[in-house]
């Protein structure tokens, strides 16, 4: 087989993969060079929308005091403060993760450099 035969197949594949009328037909399988085929049970799985356990579940693995966001704050202050906060994290998170526009801002992050020199001196 040769390689623009092989990207033919890939990209047949894909094309009807991701069209409608095949969504959910399909089984486990290696293609020729080895790209699996989702099986229609994981795809459910897949589409199913996010739940406010999973929001706070994914809250509570992040590292509590690694670096905080924009607004100053670490993880550690989400699940201490969950009874006061939880149900607008959770239903800000939801509206994003199942489909809702990403609010200006959630996604910044702060980066700070630090130097690895020993006995940094900083001039003014």
């Amino acid at each position: 087989m040769t390689r623009n035969e092989l990207k033919s197949i890939v990209a047949s594949h894909f094309k009807t993969l991701f069209s409608k009328t095949e969504m959910g037909g399909h089984h486990d399988c290696i293609l020729p060079g080895g790209f699996s085929v989702i099986a229609a049970n994981k795809l459910t799985h897949l589409a199913k929308t996010f739940s406010s356990k999973e929001v706070r579940e994914a809250l509570k693995s992040m590292g509590p005091l690694k670096a905080p966001g924009p607004d100053g704050f670490h993880a550690l202050f989400f699940p201490q403060y969950w009874s006061i906060v939880g149900d607008t994290v959770c239903q800000t998170v939801l509206r994003v993760l199942n489909g809702g526009a990403l609010p200006e801002g959630m996604n910044d992050t702060c980066i700070t450099l630090i130097p690895k020199v020993p006995n940094l001196e900083i001039g003014t």
